[in-house]
């Protein structure tokens, strides 16, 4: 009895300490309250779901289990973050948004791997960042790990007769499959019905040294048809030429 009020005690204060860091981290990384409260929200109603179904798996909480619920934290703010990043960086309706957002990076959250961003602007030589999947802030955020990916990675062990492996893997088991449910379907829907208004892109064009020049001349040629100009006026008045013309 006393094991387990200490592993209850303890797991939920690690629950509370995990969230707290994904919503420092949410902060830091999104740039929006609203967006980051979304996402922690979502990502303790995996944690709520697994939980739930650790029961009608017949994996107790213990602190093998306990780790492994940890751990599904981890897992889960990869299929929320990226999605909610990708939101805040389209143009349009919320339904749009949220349309172009699953577009773009519901691959990268099923299979791992990263989606090219599409460009809200043409790609031109003139340009720092020619296109905005180059750009630093949209790829401010590493390629998720993909659910598939992930379950693949750990599928072998549901073989193993060990007690810890077998939980490993039911518990990463209802950590992707029900993390990428929350992420691909939840998530959007809740965005695009209360999602904030997308960042303000910013534009990172410079002119390029071939276009300076070209300015540099310009501005000499101006600067002598002026002198030139000012040396004609000087002899139609019949005064004197300035600087000894």
């Amino acid at each position: 009895m006393f094991t387990t009020e200490v592993v209850e005690r303890e797991a939920l204060q690690n629950f509370v300490l995990a969230l707290a860091a994904v919503f420092v981290v949410c902060i830091v990384f999104l740039a929006d309250l609203a967006v980051a409260c979304i996402v922690v929200f979502n990502v303790a109603l995996v944690l709520l779901s697994v939980v739930g179904l650790m029961v009608y798996w017949g994996v107790s909480l213990d602190s093998v289990s306990m780790v492994n619920l940890v751990l599904a934290i981890g897992l889960a703010i990869d299929y929320s973050a990226h999605v909610a990043h990708a939101f805040l960086h389209k143009q349009g309706t919320r339904n749009e948004r949220a349309h172009n957002a699953l577009k773009d990076m519901g691959v990268s959250v099923i299979n791992g791997t990263r989606a090219a961003a599409s460009c809200t602007r043409p790609c031109t030589t003139a340009s720092r960042w020619p296109c905005r999947a180059r750009s630093p802030v949209v790829n401010i955020l590493p390629s998720p790990p993909g659910a598939v990916s992930t379950f693949l990675a750990v599928c072998l062990l549901g073989f193993s007769k060990s007690y810890i492996f077998v939980v490993f893997f039911k518990m990463f088991f209802l950590s992707c499959v029900i993390g990428a449910i929350h992420g691909l379907i939840l998530l959007p829907v809740v965005l695009s019905l209360i999602g904030p208004a997308p960042h303000q892109e910013v534009d990172h064009s410079v002119p390029t040294p071939k276009s300076a020049s070209k300015g540099h001349q310009q501005d000499g040629t101006d600067a002598t048809r002026t002198k030139t100009q000012n040396v004609e006026m000087v002899h139609v008045d019949g005064s004197a030429p300035i600087g000894g013309v």
